[in-house]
């Protein structure tokens, strides 16, 4: 790595040089400075010295799979690592596997291969001791909002594909801190979509919810509850009708933990916190409860949406303007948008997505959600009958532990 920064090093400065010096540099039209980035990045990329570098750091890569001793890598035809699947009975020793796939603990860098993997499934007999009874679920999670810089703004397409793919949508939220922007954006999306009958509240932290005027775990409650409140009243009017749903998810849909982080175990009950242990307890087993009932499917009959076409075709306009109006800001082509003037090398970056197909955001820039979000919050309102029924179908496998890891299929591929 240090004798890779060391040749970038030397490559960009001779470059550079070169750039500077030469004729017509900066004579259409961008400026200077944007004119010096762009020509060094296509100087750079076509360097022998990147080509070195870059065939480096893929051996190196494929030395750290030679260092896989378990399991089983599938590779493809150009021999790039494709998955890794394990299976294994003993469950320390399977965690301490795993650990190379999905830890970023300094003790274990360079042996890690946790920034190449897509994803980890996970199959086998997990089952908490404070659980009451055996769940039969299968559990999804992602990178949650807000991890990442610009991840908030607006739900990301794969996520919004997976709401409609699942049977329920578990909204974690700090108790604290409720209601900022990253839970807020998941509840537009899933009462503008049709989702929000799926959502579930779990409020943590709920221990360090502390005030003068908050004695009681109901006096809590209300605190909390109350800035949810205030989120759904905000957006009663470009929801509509959906604006109801959240409101009765809110009240029986939620639950509250707190010390989540230490062992809950019914039989070694804090003695500092007993009551508090025990309501979180009880909490967690009605979220299992509420997740593993029996969904019924309701026959509706036919139905489809009534809109008044005025009313449609007006929120057609709106989204429209607000879509245009927010990325001829990002793209720095008006200044009316709130929205700051992205740097060229992000447009350039997801220009470069777009065309090659491999996804249609980069970052916080995100043409197809921005326009689905403009057009789903304002079309909202005009439907007066939607209706339908779905099943839940959760049925994982009992099985021994195993895993599989995933990986985008080729080298150029990006990290999702």
């Amino acid at each position: 790595m240090q004798n890779a920064v060391r040749a970038l090093k030397h490559v960009v400065a001779t470059q550079l040089v070169g750039i500077q010096n030469a004729d017509g540099a900066g004579e259409d039209g961008r400026p200077i400075e944007e004119y010096i980035e762009d020509e060094l990045e296509r100087r750079v990329r076509r360097s022998d010295i990147c080509e070195r570098i870059v065939d480096a750091f893929l051996h190196a890569v494929e030395n750290r799979f030679a260092l896989l001793g378990e399991g089983d890598l599938r590779r493809d035809p150009d021999g790039w690592p494709v998955s890794w699947s394990w299976e294994c009975a003993d469950r320390a020793e399977f965690l301490r596997v795993i650990t190379r796939f999905s830890s970023n603990q300094a003790a274990f860098f360079g042996r890690l291969l946790t920034p190449l993997v897509n994803g980890i499934r996970v199959a086998g007999p997990f089952r908490p001791v404070w659980a009451e009874h055996a769940a039969r679920l299968v559990l999804i999670d992602g990178e949650g909002l807000g991890h990442t810089p610009g991840s908030i703004a607006e739900v990301s397409t794969p996520l919004r594909k997976r709401l409609d793919e699942v049977d329920a949508v578990v909204l974690v939220d700090n108790a604290q801190q409720p209601m900022q922007a990253a839970p807020v954006a998941v509840m537009r999306t899933a009462a503008a979509t049709g989702n929000g009958e799926k959502l579930f509240f779990l409020f943590t932290h709920f221990d360090l919810v502390k005030g003068d005027n908050l004695g009681s775990f109901s006096d809590r409650e209300r605190h909390v509850l109350g800035s949810a409140e205030n989120v759904v009243s905000e957006v009663r009017e470009e929801l509509g009708l959906a604006e109801r749903i959240l409101r009765r998810r809110l009240d029986e849909a939620r639950f509250f933990v707190g010390g989540i982080d230490r062992v809950l175990d019914p039989e070694r009950i804090d003695p500092a916190r007993p009551e508090a242990s025990l309501r979180t307890m009880r909490q967690l087993n009605g979220l299992l409860e509420a997740l593993t009932e029996e969904a019924v499917q309701v026959e509706t009959g036919p139905a489809r949406p009534v809109c008044k076409s005025g009313q449609l075709t007006d929120a057609v306009v709106e989204a429209v303007r607000a879509f245009h109006i927010r990325w001829r800001g990002a793209l720095g082509l008006s200044l009316e948008s709130e929205v700051p003037k992205k740097h060229w090398s992000s447009i350039k970056a997801l220009t470069r997505l777009l065309s090659e197909g491999h996804t249609d955001e980069y970052k916080d820039l995100r043409p197809a959600t921005s326009l689905r979000t403009a057009w789903s919050t304002r079309s909202t309102g005009c439907s007066r009958n939607r209706s339908g029924g779905r099943a839940a179908s959760r049925t994982p496998t009992n099985r021994r532990p195993s895993s599989e890891t995933s990986r985008a299929p080729s080298r150029g591929g990006s990290r999702n």
